[in-house]
């Protein structure tokens, strides 16, 4: 499936002690580039263009696996709900740490963990930025969010 995302920065807030993350999307030689306090994910773009709306990337749903055992994930947003338009969210996680374990030692089961951190922004099916979350159980790669965010 294919979404809409535009350029965007957001601050998240992680709790008084510590300051927001900056997260950043920008289209860049022919991607899309997610950001997260310096840190720079690529998300390969379909197509992009400019409307009434201004500048958009079109990308694909999808997930990446990258060092140190986290993911970025485009998905559906809101899941479900394929009779009316949708939109997308970027996700940067970190899958449980026992949850591959898990699913090899039951795979007849459908194992359920929590994250041990994600960091996600939504997109309306306009592709603007519609909301935005974070929790952080773990310190992200170098030069990323760092841990224990509020959402």
């Amino acid at each position: 499936m294919d979404f809409i995302v535009r350029p965007f920065r957001r601050l998240i807030e992680r709790g008084p002690a510590k300051p927001a993350s900056d997260v950043t999307g920008t289209i860049e030689a022919g991607a899309f580039i997610f950001g997260v306090d310096g840190a720079r994910f690529t998300i390969p773009t379909v197509r992009f263009g400019e409307d009434e709306h201004g500048q958009f990337a079109v990308v694909e749903e999808s997930e990446q696996v990258l060092d140190h055992g986290f993911r970025l994930a485009v998905e559906v947003d809101p899941p479900g709900f394929p009779d009316g338009p949708v939109g997308c969210t970027i996700r940067l996680f970190k899958p449980h740490r026992d949850l591959a374990a898990m699913q090899e030692a039951h795979p007849e089961a459908i194992v359920l963990l929590p994250v041990e951190a994600t960091l996600s922004i939504d997109f309306g099916p306009s592709g603007s930025v519609c909301g935005s979350g974070a929790m952080f159980k773990t310190a992200y790669p170098p030069g990323a969010a760092p841990p224990e965010a509020k959402h």
